[in-house]
């Protein structure tokens, strides 16, 4: 399971750098029932390097879908992520 979006990131130059099909993945998934961290790789694009990583924390729903469903449900919802798509 991984999203992809067009994703712009700001280099250490102050430039904009926009990479039309990222591939987006949860590379880590820990915690426990109150509270789960998720770590967030950003690809150039499958099979390519990491441009950037973001980490996030949710409460999963203990009667809901498995943790990694949840976990992507919760990071589809982040202001960054919003429009991307399963792949």
């Amino acid at each position: 399971m991984a999203l992809s979006k067009q994703i712009t990131l700001t280099s250490n130059f102050g430039d904009d750098v926009v990479f039309s099909n990222a591939y987006i993945k949860i590379n880590n998934l820990m915690g426990d029932k109150t509270q789960m961290r998720i770590d967030v790789a950003i690809y150039k694009r499958q099979g390519e390097q990491v441009v950037d990583r973001k980490n996030y924390l949710f409460t999963p729903n203990l009667d809901g879908k498995n943790f990694i469903a949840q976990a992507y449900d919760y990071v589809k919802t982040q202001s960054e992520f919003i429009g991307s798509v399963d792949c």
